[in-house]
């Protein structure tokens, strides 16, 4: 516990730790870059960089870290930041590219990924998965397979996202999947604003749509969209009645 560790050249494992500083590292080999493991609570992993192959952080159960400005690129093989069973952290301001997924929440809650940069995923940019109460806000996600991803997970909260080449995908099966997030139209999928309605009846969808999302709605009009290249144009859960005509 309170270490501090600059400008190595190294994989780092650190169980059950808390209170370091890991900053300045680069990572050009092997499965990890840096790994916390097992109660490890309040750390700073700041500036480290991971090029290969494998996962550049990855905390497996902690609270109250944070991982900022680090730059992740993979040959396309693990996670670039990868949280699991890790609540109440901060991700901000990250580069990840490459890998199957640039940053993944794992049954982890009361997170913020923000100002985050992901690119060229064969997965996804963001990956929320049984992860409930996160804020994700203001990153870049491009030419991901899925910009945004949620599956299994409720109470999301999205805004100023931009997604290029890509948009988002939900998923679950119950309607709290779907329901109880806030996802407002500041997020935009190719330049185009992510129009989200839940627990709606009767409306049109406003013209100039990037991607349209129904959640628990009935007896909505989806006309004259042009919604190419956004991973799904219109994504419908536990919605009825709907007309949809003349989209592209």
């Amino acid at each position: 516990a309170n270490n501090t560790l600059i400008g190595y050249l190294c994989v780092l494992v650190c169980g059950e730790s808390s209170n370091n500083t890991v900053i300045g590292n680069e990572c050009w080999s092997g499965t990890e870059c840096v790994v916390l493991k097992e109660s490890s609570d309040n750390n700073v992993i700041n500036n480290n960089l991971r090029s290969d192959h494998g996962d550049c952080v990855w905390i497996w159960v902690g609270s109250n870290n944070t991982i900022t400005d680090n730059r992740c690129r993979s040959d396309g093989s693990g996670f670039c930041i990868n949280l699991l069973l890790a609540d109440d952290s901060t991700v901000v301001g990250n580069n990840c590219s490459g890998g199957s997924d640039s940053i993944y929440l794992g049954v982890s809650s009361e997170n913020r990924v923000a100002g985050n940069t992901c690119s060229g995923n064969p997965w996804s940019g963001i990956w929320l998965d049984k992860s409930p109460n996160n804020m994700v806000v203001n990153n870049v996600c491009s030419n991901d397979t899925y910009g945004i991803y949620l599956t299994y997970s409720d109470g999301a909260f999205l805004s100023g996202n931009m997604m290029n080449g890509c948009g988002m995908l939900i998923e679950g099966d119950v309607p709290s999947h779907w329901n109880t997030h806030e996802i407002d139209d500041s997020n935009s999928a190719n330049g185009h604003p992510v129009y989200y309605f839940k627990n709606q009846v009767g409306a049109i969808v406003p013209a100039g749509a990037g991607q349209v999302i129904l959640a628990n709605c009935t007896d909505f009009v989806i006309k004259n969209q042009d919604l190419c290249n956004s991973t799904v144009g219109v994504l419908l859960g536990f919605s009825s009645s709907l007309y949809l005509t003349n989209n592209h």
